[in-house]
């Protein structure tokens, strides 16, 4: 997913990418500094956001039928994902999800990137 990601910051910046700007403004709000200057400490909360969200995956799999192949739940889960980032945007950053020059790019990005993450997920919960 970052690595996606780092591809979508290097061509259109941080308004291409929604986490980012989310994990950023926090950053911003905890240390009181300007959101551009928390690409570090953003990327920290990305991080542990990603993590916290691969043990919650692993958590909620036993709810799901076995017959549900990982490769369904995991892009599936990643959707989810996405959609909870739409939901949590605005309260965050005071911005829509879609607004700004970029914001059907930044749509597309984050929802490419949560379904890589998930996918990336299942693969980890069958690797050997």
């Amino acid at each position: 997913m970052t690595v996606a990601e780092i591809l979508a910051r290097s061509r259109w910046g941080l308004e291409a990418l929604l986490d980012w700007q989310e994990n950023q403004t926090i950053a911003a709000e905890i240390t009181t500094r300007s959101v551009e200057t928390t690409m570090i400490p953003g990327l920290g909360f990305h991080f542990l956001h990603g993590l916290l969200a691969g043990v919650v995956f692993v958590w909620v799999l036993p709810l799901f039928p076995p017959e549900l192949p990982l490769w369904v739940l995991g892009p599936g889960y990643g959707i989810v994902l996405f959609a909870l980032t739409l939901v949590i945007h605005k309260p965050i950053t005071g911005r829509a999800p879609w607004s700004g020059r970029l914001g059907s790019v930044a749509l597309g990005v984050s929802l490419l990137a949560h379904i890589i993450y998930g996918a990336a997920l299942a693969l980890l919960v069958v690797w050997p």
